[in-house]
C-alpha cells in the first residue's frame, strides 16, 4: 500500500512538472512573438484577456507595432485625409474615454492598426455583450463649469439623446445655456436626486426638491443654481443631443 501511494505521488509530480513546462513554453512563445514583432491571433488573444478596448488599442500600437501616437495619427491622415480622427480624439480614446468610441472611429483605428474589428474586440469587455452598452463610473466624461458645479455624461455616445448628472455645491450655479433654434426641437428633462435645485428658464424661476422633475424647450436660455445650504445632485436628459 505504501509503495502504491508513493508511485501515485511520483506520477502526480511528473504530471505537474509537465504542466509547468507546457505553460512556460507557451509564455515563452508569447514573449518571443512580441520581441520578433510576430503579430498573430494567439498572441493578441492572450494579451487581450481582461483588457478594456482602449487598453488593447494602446497595447497594439505601443507594444506590438512599436509606433507613437503621432505616427498612428499620420497613418490615419494618409488613409482618410481630412476625415481622419484628430490627434486629440486618439489621445482621449487611449485614455479610456468611451464616448469617443463610435463604429466609424473603430473602423479607422482597425484600418490603421492592420487588424479587423473582430480581432480588436476579441477578449475585451466589448466582446461579452452584443445587446448593451456600459459606461463605467471611472470612464465618464466630465465637464467642469466652475469650482462649484460639475457635469458627467452617463449615456453612451451611440444614443441620440444625452444624459448627464450635475452636482452643484451651495452657492454655485452653471453657466447660461441655449440650444440653437433649428428645425429640430431640443427639450430637456430635469430630475432632482438630492437637495433643492433652482431652475432659471427664460423669465421664470422654479424651485425643485428631491423627486421633482421639470421639462422645457432648451432653446430657451436657462441655467441651474443652488441657493440652499446643501449639495444638489440632479440628472438632465436632452433629446436630441445637440452635439
Amino acid at each position: 500500500m505504501i509503495l502504491h501511494n508513493i508511485f501515485k505521488l511520483n506520477m502526480l509530480c511528473f504530471r505537474l512538472e509537465q504542466t509547468i513546462f507546457s505553460i512556460s513554453c507557451f509564455v515563452g512563445y508569447v514573449f518571443w512573438s512580441i520581441k520578433q514583432k510576430k503579430f498573430d491571433k494567439m498572441t493578441l488573444r492572450l494579451y487581450s484577456l481582461y483588457m478594456q478596448i482602449h487598453e488593447k488599442i494602446r497595447h497594439i500600437r505601443k507594444d506590438i507595432l512599436n509606433i507613437s501616437l503621432q505616427e498612428l495619427h499620420a497613418r490615419l491622415v494618409d488613409i482618410f485625409g481630412d476625415k481622419a480622427l484628430s490627434y486629440y480624439t486618439l489621445s482621449r480614446i487611449e485614455s479610456g474615454h468611451r464616448n469617443f468610441l463610435r463604429i466609424k472611429t473603430l473602423y479607422q483605428l482597425c484600418t490603421a492598426l492592420g487588424i479587423t474589428l473582430k480581432d480588436l474586440r476579441e477578449g475585451t469587455e466589448d466582446e461579452n455583450s452584443r445587446i448593451v452598452d456600459i459606461v463605467r463610473r471611472s470612464e465618464r466624461d466630465e465637464y467642469i463649469y466652475n469650482d462649484k458645479a460639475t457635469s458627467q455624461v452617463l449615456s453612451p455616445s451611440i444614443l441620440g439623446y444625452l444624459v448627464t448628472e450635475l452636482r452643484i455645491a451651495p452657492g454655485g450655479k452653471t453657466k447660461t445655456e441655449e440650444d440653437p433654434l433649428q428645425d429640430v426641437t431640443y427639450t430637456k428633462l430635469v430630475i432632482v436626486n438630492q437637495g433643492a435645485l433652482t431652475c432659471h428658464t427664460g423669465s421664470e424661476t422654479h424651485t425643485l426638491k428631491k423627486g421633482d422633475t421639470i421639462s422645457f424647450h432648451s432653446s430657451i436660455p436657462h441655467f441651474f443654481e443652488n441657493i440652499s445650504g446643501g449639495k444638489v445632485v440632479f440628472q438632465v436628459i436632452q433629446n436630441p443631443k445637440s452635439y
